[in-house]
């Protein structure tokens, strides 16, 4: 399976990504936003190992991109946007 990843120059240096992939009938984007363990955030949570595990991730279906505007699918639609959360907490 390959990866199309969208960067721009809006588009802030860590924890949100924005990427599709075409393993499925139509490309579909996805924003992903994570937050990672701090040192503080280890002493709170047993679950948690080191420095930048994974806290939570979500990722939202999207059309465009939030940050520059870039058109990413080739023909807009009404939707109901897909989405997925992940805590580890």
């Amino acid at each position: 399976m390959s990866y199309n990843i969208h960067q721009c120059e809006y588009l802030p240096k860590s924890r949100v990504s924005i990427f599709s992939s075409d393993g499925r009938e139509s490309v579909v984007w996805l924003l992903c936003i994570t937050h990672e363990a701090n040192e503080e955030e280890l002493e709170r949570n047993h679950k948690l190992e080191c420095i930048g595990d994974i806290v939570w991730q979500t990722q939202v279906e999207i059309q465009c991109c939030p940050y520059c505007g870039e058109r990413l699918v080739s023909d807009l639609k009404k939707m109901n946007a897909s989405y997925h959360h992940y805590s580890d907490g």
